[in-house]
């Protein structure tokens, strides 16, 4: 995740960019571009991460079990378990 804040081209652009600065002595100019690209890295990670952590707690609110009905008799199963041919009775308010 904190690799691909840094791998994108604009990026890689800024990072070449600072180390020619820093090599002509523009030593002022490459750490502003550090510490941009520094910041910017940062917040993107961040930004990344608490997304990915809010997808995944709503993954675990999705209930996959299912109630079918096979063979006469209802059923609660998996919902990665369902085959050609399951009827899933349905009522008003379900998911």
């Amino acid at each position: 995740l904190l690799r691909r804040q840094f791998g994108s081209l604009p990026i890689l652009l800024l990072a070449l960019a600072a180390l020619l600065a820093a090599a002509t002595g523009a030593l002022a100019e490459a750490a502003g571009i550090a510490a941009v690209l520094l910041l910017n890295g940062g917040i993107g990670f961040v930004t990344e991460w608490r997304a990915e952590s809010a997808i995944a707690s709503l993954f675990e609110l999705i209930d996959t079990t299912v109630k079918v009905r096979r063979g006469g008799r209802v059923l609660s199963v998996d919902s990665d378990r369902l085959v050609a041919g399951d009827v899933l009775p349905l009522a008003a308010g379900m998911r």
